[in-house]
């Protein structure tokens, strides 16, 4: 790996875990009054790490770059609809087990963010779109996968990505 990409995955681990930290900490008693919420902070550690790694590599044009790809969406209906594709299934389970219990699921859990429960299952998509979607995707498969794909194949790449990502 270049040195950029292991500056890269130090800092995302680092930003990510000026969040995590202070709650795990308040799970094993240490700490209190931390709020839960923060765990969706540190969805952006990825995030913040590509656009600090890449400013500082690439300055201003690869930071545009990285933004244009954000942006740019060049996908067939196909992909869209693997996008998708929980939505449908949820749907069929739901159609199924309403079938075969009689009742219809409840479908309020469907997009609930536990450290947000007042919101809706919509507002809850949003949330999770907006965090974890946007915030770790665009460092990790934005900047990360790129650079390993560069120096290893797409399997030993997503493979490598996959392993630092559970970290």
């Amino acid at each position: 790996m270049s040195r950029p990409t292991v500056v890269y995955f130090l800092l995302a681990y680092l930003l990510s875990w000026c969040a995590f930290l202070p709650l795990a900490l308040q799970g094993q008693g240490v700490l209190s009054g931390v709020p839960v919420w923060l765990h969706l902070v540190g969805a952006y550690g990825p995030f913040l790490a590509a656009f600090i790694v890449t400013a500082w590599t690439t300055g201003r044009k690869g930071v545009c770059e990285l933004i244009g790809r954000l942006t740019r969406w060049r996908i067939g209906w196909g992909w869209l609809a693997a996008a998708f594709s929980p939505v449908a299934v949820f749907g069929v389970v739901a159609l199924v087990m309403r079938v075969i219990s009689g009742t219809w699921t409840a479908a309020s859990g469907f997009g609930q963010v536990a450290e947000l429960p007042e919101l809706g299952w919509l507002a809850g998509w949003l949330v999770w779109i907006l965090t974890f979607g946007l915030g770790e995707e665009t460092g990790w498969r934005g900047f990360a996968l790129p650079r390993l794909q560069a120096r290893y194949n797409a399997r030993d790449a997503s493979l490598i990505l996959g392993l630092l990502w559970a970290g």
